[in-house]
């Protein structure tokens, strides 16, 4: 959170120097054998993914999951799904190379939520940042089920109260939670998640300025 313009100039995003405010307590110690580029994103959509997943599968253990995805943090889902107990994962996007990724991960892949036909599960996770995928994300929910939403969604997004109300879903969405950052760490050490296939391709910090209006897929930009 602090590497975005809020709040203080803190640095961060892709400042060489930056400042950790309250740095007994945001700063975390890689464990032995983790390496970097395995936690680059812990601070960030690997434990956002962890916790919505875990979010989803507390009420419903053991459950089939179904992930909307788009953004890193839907490959990243489906990263983690199995480690924190879920029986099997459906992962939704029109893009060969992310359902290819979700695949190397144990999901089962469609290109298009249509796809789902009637079918429901107890826990969906919304990936795309976008109302259509947020929608059909809700729609895939189970009575009794749980919808997270990851990232933002900077468009409006009507949700479909009335269906909610009846099939009784809950839903929910937030920053993430990183006092989980620990035991996403723990997953890395123990290597119950893997999530370097998530990245598309390293890059250097003198790359930066070239690469960025590119905008790659998620690139891993090595300091050296």
């Amino acid at each position: 959170m602090f590497g975005l313009p809020l709040g203080g100039n803190w640095g961060g995003m892709f400042t060489e120097r930056f400042t950790v405010p309250w740095a007994q307590a945001n700063v975390q110690r890689l464990p032995d054998g983790v390496s970097p580029s395995a936690a680059a994103a812990a601070s960030d959509s690997l434990t956002d993914a962890c916790d919505a997943v875990r979010h989803g599968l507390q009420p419903h253990p053991a459950q089939d999951i179904a992930v909307l995805g788009g953004l890193t943090h839907g490959r990243c889902a489906c990263a983690c799904a199995a480690s924190l107990g879920a029986a099997g994962v459906m992962y939704v996007d029109r893009d060969g190379r992310r359902r290819s990724i979700a695949e190397g991960f144990g999901a089962t892949t469609v290109d298009n939520a249509r796809e789902l036909g009637q079918r429901r599960f107890p826990v969906t996770t919304d990936a795309a940042g976008d109302p259509r995928s947020l929608a059909a994300a809700l729609k895939a929910a189970a009575p009794g089920g749980h919808c997270h939403s990851i990232g933002i969604c900077f468009q409006p997004a009507p949700l479909p109260l009335m269906t909610m109300y009846m099939d009784a879903i809950t839903f929910t969405t937030g920053r993430p939670d990183t006092p989980h950052l620990a035991d996403v760490l723990h997953l890395l050490q123990t290597h119950s998640v893997g999530p370097l296939a998530a990245y598309s391709h390293p890059i250097t910090f003198d790359d930066l300025p070239e690469a960025l209006p590119e905008l790659p897929a998620k690139p891993r930009v090595l300091l050296d």
